[in-house]
């Protein structure tokens, strides 16, 4: 989700489009920090079902 409006959403039927692609790699990486990232699971479901508006 980007400040400037684009959403991107990718999953199982979805794997890509022209902005970019499901990623393969791990984010779960001890060493990283995501907290900065971090949304409470009612506005993720909020924005994933929605529009993204």
């Amino acid at each position: 989700m980007y400040d400037a409006g684009p959403v991107l959403r990718y999953g199982p039927s979805h794997q890509e489009d022209r902005a970019g692609g499901l990623g393969e790699a791990s984010l779960y990486d001890s060493r990283d920090d995501w907290s900065d990232f971090e949304i409470t699971d009612t506005d993720f479901e909020r924005v994933w079902s929605s529009d993204g508006k």
